[in-house]
């Protein structure tokens, strides 16, 4: 799955994901968006930074 983090693009399992938000205190965490369909252009980036 691709995943933005702090605006870095990111390929990660849901697990990982999971894990990953367990691991955030909820008061530094504004906003989650969950995108089911990202555009090509997510998806080119993605690509280039893994």
């Amino acid at each position: 799955m691709i995943v933005m983090i702090d605006d870095i693009i990111q390929r990660m399992s849901a697990e990982q994901l999971a894990e990953y938000l367990r691991s955030i205190p909820s008061e530094n965490i504004k906003r989650i968006e969950i995108i089911s369909n990202p555009g090509l252009n997510m998806k080119h980036k993605a690509l280039a930074e893994s």
